[in-house]
């Protein structure tokens, strides 16, 4: 089987970085993107899409802020319903379909329970009303649909859940994905598209002349080399720091409210799910619990944040309130601080001047342009950022004359078959794998798994378990290093994966070897170059 046509069988590595860097030194560009979450890489794959030269930079890991401490949920949220977010609402439902289409690997239904209890804040009546509502704005195309559930039911989902108060529940189907992947295979489609995406490059201050942004000056914060460059444009999608970054320009100027949204993650084997949980906390807060491998994810709170976004951290106070939240539907889980093997804690970049709660702002996107030149994307949420792209795009080529094509409907570099998925599977097993790293590597990669086919033949013991009993296998390593620009061990034990976590949460450790192993790929990696 070939590899999958355009970016896929491509190197993207620190090799490929430092000609990115090598390549921003010659030349500007018509678009530089500041920031690589999600927002940000979408706008450069619309962008260079489009046939715009684009860089991509981001002073940490691509995904490294809040677009991998996400709740992992493509959802159309039902909670804002009780705010009247109905545009919203639709909008995130018609790309839910949109995603799972472009991204069927990454973007994936799953089946939610929401019980209903007779002291629920929300009156189950309202809820009931509410999901009627919310299924009559998904798309017809969607095939999602919901079940209304007796008490005898509901428990047969989730034997665990409280039996006091019980009147039923909703079963219902959401999608959820891997964050910092999504943002991954974005860039990577960028990339394909001739964008120069860098991580690890810091923005330093805005090039201006005569009142306009004309580009910025970057550092590599691996080296400390500094350069200017050019651009027609600038985007600010620097999420959370969006306010510092145009500080320099607009002292006082603030958009944004943070919120701080904290997770903690228990292992499934104290907590075991079989569907996702939508919950709501006595103060009305709405939240989940969503199994994930070997882990469930707890989540997120929702407090204002006035600090340094660098410096956000989740705190006791997090971990007890989501615990209170979890024991008050699980309480024969029994469930305390010593089941917590992790949190997980992201800011909210909301935009937003009013004085409402946190929960109650719209988590819809707005573009600001000013000084020109510079066009700050604000605000919005993971399912939305296709349209945030296109919207910020459409804004750029009626402000910098540039010609506009529509948006982009082709799939990310995982969801490109040449072959059918079953025959790959069983190629990567002749090749070595395990059946249960199969299945791993196709719903991670998609038809990117077939690039392991070489790795394995190569190298045979690459095949084997990073961790016992996980289906994360040493040659994945090797292909973050050179096929997804992992720079330091953390880029894929965090981000191109969830290896981290799932040992943490299965009760083992990650061998030093790994990161042994990345030491000694750098170091034959500066001979080459040096």
């Amino acid at each position: 089987m070939g590899s999958p046509p355009g970016l896929a069988g491509a190197t993207f590595s620190a090799g490929t970085r430092l000609d990115a860097w090598s390549r921003l030194r010659r030349s500007d560009v018509d678009l530089l993107v500041i920031g690589a979450g999600i927002t940000g890489a979408a706008v450069a794959y619309c962008a260079a899409a489009r046939g715009s030269r684009v860089a991509l930079v981001d002073k940490a890991d691509f995904a490294g802020g809040t677009s991998s401490r996400s709740s992992r949920l493509i959802h159309g949220g039902l909670r804002y319903l009780l705010h009247g977010q109905v545009r919203l609402v639709t909008h995130s439902l018609q790309e839910q379909v949109r995603l799972s289409r472009l991204a069927p690997h990454l973007v994936r239904p799953q089946a939610f329970l929401l019980p209903l209890y007779r002291d629920a804040p929300v009156p189950p009546v309202l809820t009931r009303a509410l999901m009627f509502f919310y299924h009559t704005l998904r798309p017809l195309n969607g095939r999602l649909t919901f079940q209304r559930l007796d008490p005898a039911a509901t428990l047969a989902q989730e034997r665990l859940l409280r039996r006091e108060g019980l009147l039923g529940g909703l079963l219902y189907y959401e999608y959820v994905t891997h964050d910092a992947r999504l943002v991954l295979e974005t860039v990577l489609a960028a990339v394909d598209h001739g964008a120069l995406a860098l991580n690890y490059v810091g923005f330093v201050d805005f090039l201006t002349s005569r009142g306009r942004v004309v580009g910025g000056i970057l550092q590599d914060q691996l080296t400390g080399e500094v350069l200017d460059l050019r651009a027609r444009a600038v985007v600010n999608a620097a999420g959370p720091w969006s306010d510092l970054l145009v500080r320099p320009l607009a002292a006082g100027r603030r958009h944004l409210r943070l919120s701080k949204g904290s997770h903690i993650l228990i292992p499934r084997a104290r907590l075991p799910l079989a569907h996702g949980i939508t919950l709501l906390a006595r103060d009305g807060r709405g939240l989940m619990a969503r199994p994930d491998g070997d882990v469930v994810f707890v989540g997120p709170t929702e407090t204002e944040y006035d600090g340094d976004p660098s410096a956000v951290a989740a705190d006791e106070d997090d971990r007890d309130y989501l615990l209170a939240v979890i024991r008050g539907y699980f309480p024969e889980a029994n469930l305390g601080p010593a089941d917590v093997v992790g949190m997980m804690v992201g800011l909210r970049p909301l935009y937003d001047q009013s004085s409402r709660p946190a929960g109650e702002i719209s988590r819809a996107y707005e573009t600001v342009w000013g000084p020109p030149g510079l066009l700050s994307v604000l605000g919005g949420k993971l399912t939305l950022h296709r349209r945030a792209a296109e919207d910020a795009l459409r804004f750029l080529e009626r402000e910098c004359g540039w010609s506009a094509d529509g948006g982009v409907a082709e799939p990310l570099p995982g969801a490109r078959w040449r072959g059918a998925p079953d025959v790959l599977a069983e190629e990567l097993r002749r090749a070595g794998a395990r059946p249960e790293s199969v299945s791993h590597l196709l719903q991670t990669y998609g038809s990117r798994a077939a690039l392991f086919l070489d790795l394995l033949r190569a190298a045979p013991g690459s095949a084997g378990a990073i961790v016992g009993g996980l289906p994360y296998i040493w040659a994945e390593a090797s292909f973050a290093r050179e096929h997804e620009m992992a720079i330091r061990p953390e880029d894929f034990l965090h981000r191109r994966s969830d290896l981290a976590l799932q040992a943490a949460a299965a009760g083992r450790t990650v061998p030093d070897q790994l990161a042994q192993q990345w030491t000694a790929a750098g170091k034959v990696a500066a001979r080459r170059t040096s």
